[in-house]
């Protein structure tokens, strides 16, 4: 099992054949959506992610290569369903990949195995709780080409539009898709079709009594020279997705590193919040100080003051002369009469 400190993300690869993916064309907004969360890859480009707890989430591993085909430095992820450009992100602190995902195969196709899990250093409370489908989960909906809807970031258009929202098409498990690829199936659908970017994008089974992460889109058959994938002869849309339930050992290595996160995280607060009290209680015995002070300082200024009236108002006795007499003068602002002079 790989596990690498991660902090970047890189430029998606195009691939000839079996090429990666960026969004949804003639799909439907999914704008707030807590199931898609958009994965920012070192400023160069973008898949789309879906979080299967508050601090971790699944996309595709051929998502986070940089351009040495090397697990990218610098990587983030935006809150459920915002905006792509909102500002607002979360970084990746470790990555968990199965041991058998070698990156992308000699002639630029997708490999085996191709998917990633994440932790982030916060926390997504608004996520959409998912149930991970299980082995028996996979085998039924391919049985029954059970519906499945796809969610993802990017181009809107063959062309490369994008107005950095999600968006969402609905399509069906392919029940006869083959693919040499470990893991992967086969979607199809004759209402949308995913894009150059829409990689790592959640496969979800929604059904009136619950909600399960079926897999992770890794790639389609692309228009040639364009951004889409191209329709086949009966009318519809093909894209290969891989199982999330196949991966159970990387799934578990990501989960107890977010709740080791979680932890750090609490242990950290705990801390912080020992200190603030400590702070706070010095602080409170300080005013308490202060106050006092403040109170006797109120008392001595009251007194002060009851001493100046009194001595206002208290009668002075002045003696006052004119040559060789003398007068005594009594009042509270006593004066000396016309003529007299205070000795």
């Amino acid at each position: 099992m790989k596990k690498l400190l991660v902090v970047s993300l890189s430029l998606l690869l195009m691939i000839s054949h079996i090429q990666t993916t960026y969004a949804v064309e003639d799909g439907s907004s999914a704008t707030g959506s807590p199931y898609v969360v958009p994965v920012i890859i070192d400023s160069k480009g973008s898949c789309s992610g879906v979080m299967i707890a508050k601090n971790v989430l699944v996309t595709a591993a051929h998502c986070i290569l940089d351009d040495s085909k090397q697990i990218a430095k610098i990587m983030y992820v935006g809150p459920p369903g915002s905006k792509l450009t909102n500002g607002v992100y979360a970084r990746v602190t470790h990555t968990f990949i199965p041991d058998d995902y070698l990156g992308n195969a000699a002639d630029n196709k997708i490999g085996n195995s191709d998917i990633a899990f994440l932790v982030i250093d916060k926390l997504y409370p608004e996520y959409g709780v998912i149930e991970i489908a299980s082995e028996n989960d996979l085998i039924s909906l391919k049985s029954k080409r059970a519906p499945l809807r796809v969610l993802g970031y990017g181009s809107t258009s063959n062309s490369g539009d994008s107005d950095y929202l999600p968006h969402y098409f609905d399509g069906e498990f392919e029940s006869t898709y083959v693919t040499p690829l470990l893991n992967s199936f086969g979607i199809t659908s004759t209402k949308g079709n995913s894009c150059s970017g829409d990689s790592g994008a959640p496969i979800i089974s929604i059904t009136p009594k619950k909600v399960m992460l079926v897999g992770i889109l890794t790639g389609g058959f692309f228009n040639e020279g364009g951004r889409c994938s191209k329709k086949s002869a009966n009318n519809s849309y093909s894209a290969i997705f891989s199982g999330v339930s196949r991966y159970s050992n990387a799934l578990h290595l990501a989960l107890v590193q977010g709740s080791e996160n979680l932890i750090r995280v609490k242990e950290e607060n705990d801390l912080s919040y020992a200190i603030l009290a400590d702070e706070k209680r010095e602080s409170d015995g300080l005013n308490v100080d202060l106050q006092i002070q403040i109170e006797e300082l109120k008392g001595q200024l009251a007194d002060l003051t009851t001493e100046v009236t009194l001595l206002r108002n208290m009668k002075k006795v002045i003696t006052c002369v004119a040559g060789t007499k003398t007068k005594i003068v009594t009042g509270t602002k006593p004066k000396c009469p016309a003529g007299y002079k205070q000795k």
